[in-house]
C-alpha cells in the first residue's frame, strides 16, 4: 500500500435491507473492519484524530457508513491507518 494514499473505509449495507436488518448487517461490517485491523496490526489501526497523520508513518483513513437509512451512528472521530 502506498502511504500517500488515502483510504475510505465504508460499512457498506445495500438497500435490499429495507429497513428490517440494517443495523444489524451494518454492525456486522463493522465488525469485519475492526477484525481485519486486529489481524494486520503492522499495516492497519485507529488513528483518533487528524494530528495522528503527522504522529504515526500511516495514512488515516475514515470508519463510516455511507447508507442514511442505516440506524447506526459510527464515530466520526474514530479513524483508521493503514501503511
Amino acid at each position: 500500500m502506498c502511504p500517500s494514499t488515502e483510504r475510505f473505509w465504508a460499512a457498506y449495507v445495500p438497500c435490499g435491507a429495507q429497513y428490517l436488518n440494517a443495523a444489524q448487517v451494518t454492525l456486522e461490517q463493522i465488525d469485519v473492519l475492526k477484525r481485519l485491523i486486529a489481524r494486520y496490526p503492522q499495516h492497519l489501526g485507529y488513528a483518533h484524530s487528524h494530528a495522528s497523520k503527522f504522529s504515526r508513518p500511516h495514512t488515516p483513513t475514515p470508519l463510516s457508513s455511507p447508507r442514511p437509512h442505516t440506524p447506526v451512528p459510527v464515530n466520526p472521530h474514530a479513524h483508521t491507518f493503514s501503511r
